[in-house]
């Protein structure tokens, strides 16, 4: 979410070339949800901003899965925080706090 796509897939790229056979990649992304809407776009950008990470890299979970599968992974899962916190016992509320951030899991 802090690369643009370009980044993104060049990271992709080279995690691809030095991993050995059946390396696993977790990787989060967030999906453009958060950033629907221009006064939801300045507020989330500029809060991040503050934290020094720019918002630039929001991607749907079937761009996330291409870009993924282009690298030469196979995804094993894509979960959202309603699923970690009904996984991991936590409370859904909690969840809304990563509404737009998803955690990929593929396997080489």
């Amino acid at each position: 979410m802090y690369l643009p796509s370009e980044a993104t897939q060049a990271t992709l790229a080279a995690i691809s070339q030095l991993a050995p056979d059946g390396s696993t990649l977790a990787m989060t992304y967030m999906v453009p949800k958060l950033l629907r809407g221009a006064g939801a776009r300045v507020i989330a950008r500029s809060l991040f901003g503050l934290l020094g990470e720019p918002l630039i890299g929001a991607m749907s979970p079937n761009e996330a899965r291409a870009r993924v599968d282009d690298a030469g992974f196979q995804v094993m899962s894509d979960t959202g925080g309603r699923a970690w916190a009904t996984a991991h016992g936590g409370h859904w509320l909690a969840s809304a706090l990563f509404a737009a951030e998803r955690l990929l899991v593929s396997r080489s």
